[in-house]
């Protein structure tokens, strides 16, 4: 077998029994969120998805072919597979919340038009990074292991087992394709280089 050879999601989803999947991987989702602060002890949300969002998330992500389960991956089934990518969109939206922290008014509110928009431009950053690392697996590596929490060249080399002269080569790679494909939202990384 190749290691390129991926299962077909869309198959995989269609004949799998989603009505005994779906409530435990919400039960997941909602332990990911938990982990990371989005609720509290009293199950009180503080985040605007819930878990049963960010399972049809994960599902819609895999329908539209923005993940892709190769069979050499190691998930021993499609339940496992989806774990995975809740997992990481949980991590991802995470690191993006702490990336870029909301302006608070006098009173210690968020404005719920910032949030909003906020939110609106994490979605569409991330989505751009998704779309740019889809086709590659080296981007894919890279990009998932920034996802799990190292950002260090040194420490996302260890993850991945690559040296740091790897990392720094893919990296790069990763973000001349988002300066040439999503200018709009990545050109000033090509501005700050160049200054």
């Amino acid at each position: 077998m190749s290691n390129d050879e991926e299962h077909d999601l869309v198959e995989a989803i269609a004949t799998a029994n989603l009505e005994a999947m779906l409530p435990r991987l919400a039960t997941y989702a909602e332990k990911r969120m938990s982990r990371v602060g989005w609720f509290t002890t009293s199950k009180h949300e503080t985040h605007k998805m819930n878990p049963k969002e960010l399972v049809d998330l994960a599902i819609e992500r895999c329908l539209a072919g923005k993940r892709h389960w190769k069979k050499s991956a190691g998930y021993v089934d499609l339940e496992s597979f989806l774990r995975g990518v809740i997992k990481s969109l949980v991590s991802s939206k995470k690191k993006a919340d702490g990336r870029n922290p909301v302006e608070l008014d006098e009173d210690g509110d968020v404005d719920r038009g910032d949030l909003d928009a906020f939110a609106k431009r994490q979605t569409e950053i991330l989505a751009a990074i998704e779309s740019c690392v889809s086709d590659d697996d080296e981007l894919t590596a890279f990009y998932l292991a920034v996802l799990d929490g190292p950002t260090k060249r040194e420490d996302i080399a260890a993850a991945v087992g690559w040296d740091v002269a790897k990392v720094s080569r893919v990296r790069n790679k990763l973000q001349r394709r988002l300066e040439t494909q999503h200018p709009e939202l990545f050109g000033e990384l090509k501005k700050r280089r160049a200054s």
